[in-house]
């Protein structure tokens, strides 16, 4: 939709026409293009001074716009692990300056580099041109080459691609689809939302009532909406999004996207807009503005009699088809219609008489919005803004641009995890950290930086002096042992040669397949002893973490880190450790213990505390498991745990940790149950197991009953754990091929995301009598037709009685006096009433949905059909449709005695049913033998029904007719109705 204002006058009488120009329901883009129509497109990107391109550093083109989209052509020096430069990338980019995360844009383009001498013997074509084909969207916004062409043949003239003065041609061939999830330009390129706010925009005096509603800055408020989008669109010769004023309105996504009439959407927004300058200073701008009167009319031909009404309006759509102008369409609009013949108006004392029926205008307001299809040109004013709304939106504006560039330049810079050793102290298992549960401290650095320029970086972040700490680089390194590698994490030290070195040459990871780069440092901090930095040398150092086990409490305190030579002893490191402990006096060297923590589960004993460092670390013992380290110029280093003597030590505490895992509990009972977390040894037993679930539930582990998970259905319960298992908690939880054990010895070292699951119950008896108990699912149905599924656990050999007395247990609202009749049915047929004596066949009953099979059912016996007097019976009701076959639901029984009408049954039927007079009207009733039903019509409802002649059996003092004769309930299967599709809502605007 288009509009246009003409101003017809320069004074207050003036009449301001909009036309709004374009189809009610469809979007509308503009005649001017920005590159819409353009689907293919050849463009160049020349680089000067190609051999003084830098890492890190990005060449990019202007921005070509195809189908819409600005398009660049990137280009960047590659460097190798060494930091040295050997090739020229070459990508392609999209819409890079886009805050949208749903568009996308298919595409192929040919990538080229145009030699300078194309006759040079070096060239070769084929290694300049290269073909891509893309989905560019928000996250992969550029496609490319990383290594289009080799650094040497790039920057050396006489190889013949760039030219004597180091200019270097890049071009690019590009062929795009149309775009999905485009924000369009709301200017240019926008459905009737943009254009009819622009079409408001250009309502010099409206614009100017909106600029001066006052507003709190509420991202929900629809007038600062329209006031961003107002300042946005006269700031700015840029396209305008629509976003945030659909999102004022309350709408989702889907309202946004559905079609609705131009001249509705109108005029809603103007109500809002009218309800919300109530009580300002603009009230009444909309009435003001758009508001006039028109005169219907019905007159008579041929007497004198008329019928005039005024109506309000604020817009009208005029008809165009065959009308060249706006006043034919005027003329058309106004022409009377002729009521006449079988349509004659009705003039009361007149009668039926000839008549013009038409409209006149009263009145037309200062701006006319007017409804058609075409495309005039619109005129605009200026309006000054309000300083504290440019202010706000510029504000909105430098912060999108900040992450727009931070967005497009994020490929620059990595992410610096930061490490104390305050990271270290809270710390139970092996090893310094648990990257699972740490949290770091971060900065963004560029990945061009130096070690030495990152070190300034942290100072500034964390306000002190460089020279006050040391950084280490932190690194995820695999110890090789017992034919696995293991997991662990180390610092390693940085010579000072190396400082002057990029940190991505060596130390980058990549997650998020390469879009996250990430490096972990650890500050190394002055000890409390010493005040400052000890010194530290490669080939003579050794860098010692020292951590204390209590075995009384079981748990692991750091204690710091130390710097000692290579050559001295382990028992040096004894006073030290006395003090760190804050022990009284200094024990004996047989008195303390001292572990190598070298990984997950492993941690040496270090019984010979005269060795030297050099003889018993783990640097100088296996060599050909750590001849990566012999090739690394970084010294290694070890940390230890201490422990004094005492009932357990570290290393067995560690095989401790080593086997045990997180096992979550779900209730069987309660539908998607959270559940809890336990921490289990997999090396304890079943009784283990259920005395930790049963401390956390606060119950008597004699009462709880466990199921497994089925080894390929995550969500199920599997086969029932007995009480009597002797396995392990690994066999039991495990899955038979040990992955656990597999991930273990592959050095993997389990997530929370690894956590296994288990189901319980709980039960009303010991496990070890639950379980020689049998299980019967049986339905119970409830006096008022409720029905409710449920398994009871009863004896071998159990009595339907003792069925009876359990379910009065486990039904609390069931009445004391209520009576229970216990019968047996199969599918949608009662078999018989069963006798309390009868001894329970468990083998002989199925679960809950199996077809074909006998069933228990119990019943909560109405109180009509507690007693009978002579000729009462009971006789069964089913519901069938069309054919006996086709029975569904549940049977029941209804009491009828000798001398009752169809009429009576029926509404004995009904009322047990509860079901209503209009629905039950339209079912037909049978009566049911040996499979052929006999139908009752309306006329034969007074007919009486003669018990005497139906076969009735005693069962447990129930007078029942034998199961072959039933009454028949014909009728549809009552389902929900299929939700009709629904029309188009109309507009709403939510706030």
């Amino acid at each position: 939709m288009e509009s246009m204002e003409v101003d017809t006058a320069e004074n207050d009488s003036s009449i301001k026409i909009e036309v709004d120009s374009g189809s009610t329901d469809a979007e509308i883009g503009s005649n001017e293009t920005d590159g819409f129509e353009v689907s293919e497109l050849k463009f160049r990107h020349v680089v000067k001074n190609v051999h003084k391109l830098v890492y890190g550093s990005t060449s990019p083109s202007a921005a070509h716009f195809i189908r819409g989209l600005p398009w660049k052509i990137l280009v960047m020096p590659r460097p190798n692990r060494e930091g040295q430069t050997v090739s020229i990338g070459y990508f392609l980019q999209c819409n890079s300056d886009s805050d949208s995360i749903t568009w996308s844009c298919s595409a192929t383009a040919h990538l080229r580099v145009l030699p300078h001498d194309v006759s040079n013997d070096n060239v070769d074509i084929d290694k300049c041109s290269k073909r891509i084909t893309h989905i560019f969207h928000s996250k992969e916004n550029d496609w490319g080459f990383s290594h289009f062409l080799s650094w040497e043949d790039a920057t050396d003239p006489s190889k013949g691609y760039c030219s004597p003065d180091y200019t270097l041609t890049f071009e690019a061939e590009v062929c795009a689809d149309a775009p999905h999830g485009i924000a369009w330009d709301s200017k240019k390129h926008t459905g009737y939302v943009g254009l009819k706010t622009r079409t408001l925009f250009f309502t010099t005096k409206l614009r100017s009532a909106v600029y001066q509603m006052p507003t709190d800055f509420d991202e929900q408020s629809v007038p600062l909406a329209l006031q961003r989008v107002f300042y946005e669109i006269q700031s700015q010769d840029k396209p305008v999004g629509t976003k945030k004023l659909t999102k004022s309105f309350g709408w989702e996504s889907l309202d946004s996207f559905m079609q609705h009439d131009v001249q509705e959407f109108c005029r809603v927004l103007l109500d809002n807009l009218e309800s919300k300058m109530k009580g300002t200073s603009v009230e009444g701008t909309i009435n003001n503005l758009f508001e006039a009167k028109t005169i219907s009319y019905i007159k008579c031909k041929n007497v004198d009699y008329q019928s005039r009404r005024e109506e309000i309006y604020y817009d009208i759509s005029l008809p165009i088809k065959n009308n060249k102008s706006i006043i034919e369409s005027f003329k058309e609009y106004v022409k009377p219609d002729l009521l006449e013949g079988d349509n004659k108006f009705d003039a009361g004392k007149f009668g039926l008489q000839d008549a013009e029926k038409g409209v006149t205008f009263k009145d037309f307001p200062p701006i006319l919005h007017i409804h058609l299809v075409t495309l005039l040109k619109e005129l605009s004013e200026k309006t000054d803004i309000p300083v504290h709304l440019a202010t706000k939106f510029t504000e909105e504006r430098e912060i999108e641009a900040i992450k727009r560039k931070e967005k497009n330049e994020a490929h620059y810079f990595m992410t610096v995890n930061i490490i104390s050793d305050e990271q270290f102290g809270g710390h139970q298992g092996s090893g310094l950290i648990d990257p699972d549960c740490i949290s770091f401290r971060t900065i963004k650095a560029r990945k061009d930086l130096s070690w030495a320029k990152l070190k300034v970086k942290l100072a500034d972040y964390l306000g002190c002096d460089e020279e006050t700490f040391r950084i280490w680089f932190f690194k995820r390194k695999y110890i090789r042992s017992n034919n696995a590698d293991h997991e662990t994490w180390r610092p390693e030290f940085i010579d000072e040669d190396d400082m002057e070195k990029y940190v991505s040459q060596v130390s980058i990871d990549y997650k998020n397949n390469g879009q996250d780069a990430s490096t972990t440092v650890w500050l190394e901090l002055p000890n409390v002893a010493t005040a400052q930095l000890q010194s530290f040398y490669t080939k003579r150092d050794l860098l010692i973490f020292l951590r204390l086990f209590d075995p009384d409490s079981g748990t692991i305190a750091y204690c710091g880190h130390l710097i000692v030579p290579i050559s001295s002893k382990l028992k040096d490191l004894i006073p030290e450790m006395t003090r760190r402990a804050f022990w009284n006096e200094q024990p004996a060297e047989d008195e303390i213990l001292m572990f190598e923590d070298r990984h997950l589960g492993y941690c040496i004993h270090l019984k010979d505390l005269n060795a030297s460092m050099n003889e018993a670390l783990l640097f100088q013992g296996d060599r050909s498991g750590f001849a990566e380290w012999k090739r690394c110029r970084y010294r290694r280093r070890r940390r230890f745990d201490i422990s004094a003597s005492g009932i357990r030590n570290v290393a067995e505490y560690f095989r401790d940790q080593a086997n045990s895992h997180e096992v979550v509990f779900h209730n069987v009972e309660i539908p998607n149950d959270p559940g809890f977390v336990v921490r289990l040894n997999q090396r304890e037993n079943y009784q283990h197991m259920a005395s930790e679930v049963a401390r956390v539930l606060n119950r008597d582990p004699k009462r709880i009953q466990f199921f497994k998970v089925p080894p390929y259905a995550r969500d199920g319960i599997g086969q029932v754990v007995k009480s009597t298992e002797k396995r392990t908690i690994e066999d039991i939880i495990y899955l038979p091929n040990n992955k656990r054990f597999m991930m273990y010895m592959q050095g993997e070292r389990e997530s929370k995301k690894n956590r296994k699951k288990m189901f319980y119950q709980l039960i009303s008896m010991d496990i070890a009598q639950f379980e020689t108990k049998n299980q019967l699912p049986i339905k119970f149905l409830f006096a008022d037709m409720r029905e409710v599924d449920m398994i009871l656990y009863a004896n071998p050999k159990s009595t339907m009685k003792d069925l009876l007395d359990e379910v009065r247990t486990r039904i609390p609202d069931l009445a004391s006096d209520s009576e229970l009749r216990i019968l047996e049915y199969i599918n949608t047929r009662i078999i018989t009433i069963l006798a309390h004596s009868k001894e329970v066949e468990f083998a002989s009953y199925a679960a809950h949905g199996a077809s074909n099979q006998r069933h228990i059912r119990i019943d909560e016996v109405p109180e009509a059909h507690r007693s009978f007097a002579p000729g009462e019976i009971l006789i069964q009701v089913g519901h069938f449709h069309s054919s006996v076959q086709n029975a569904f639901g549940t049977p029941f029984f209804v009491k009828i005695c000798h001398g009752d009408t169809i009429r009576s049954v029926r509404d004995k039927i009904k009322s047990q049913l509860n079901v209503s007079e209009k629905e039950f009207a339209k079912w037909k009733i049978a009566l049911i033998q040996s499979s052929r039903p006999r139908y009752y019509t309306e006329e034969e409802e007074d007919t009486v029904i003669d018990t005497k002649g139906l076969q009735v059996e005693e069962c447990g003092g129930v007078p029942l007719v034998n199961n072959r004769i039933w009454i028949g309930l014909d009728h549809p299967l009552r389902q929900k109705p299929k939700p009709k599709q629904a029309p188009l809502p109309p507009i709403t605007i939510r706030n």
